[in-house]
């Protein structure tokens, strides 16, 4: 742990070649969200690389065959949000505006519970 506190290079090599892919993927989409490589160097924008990373994630991940389960409080309010945000949208006084931007929250609780569920241990 004190290698990869220290930020040596082979030493986090070493722990990622260790790694599963749906903890490769995770990363990969982090990096693409957060770093945002297409946007910098527009040549190389010629797909959805983040929405195709997290359904890669996806199937990695459900095909793995131990998936921890994650139970905290967090995840609880992160469901009651989202039955607030659903509910809120059928009732809205424009549901049709409400439902059009919804894929986008959906979409970022999908990658809050792939990171949770991946991203589990110290070293991770």
């Amino acid at each position: 742990m004190k290698d990869l506190y220290a930020i040596k290079i082979r030493a986090i090599w070493a722990e990622l070649r260790n790694e599963r892919a749906s903890f490769l993927l995770v990363c990969a989409y982090l990096f693409l969200e957060y770093v945002r490589p297409q946007s910098i160097y527009p040549q190389i924008d010629v797909m959805p690389y983040a929405l195709v990373t997290v359904l890669l994630t996806l199937i990695a991940y459900f095909s793995q065959s131990e998936r921890p389960q994650v139970k905290n409080f967090e995840n609880k309010l992160l469901g009651f949000y989202l039955v607030t945000v659903l509910l809120s949208s059928i009732f809205a006084y424009a549901p049709s505006v409400a439902f059009e931007n919804l894929q986008a929250f959906l979409a970022w609780i999908v990658v809050y519970y792939l990171i949770t569920h991946i991203v589990n241990t110290e070293k991770r």
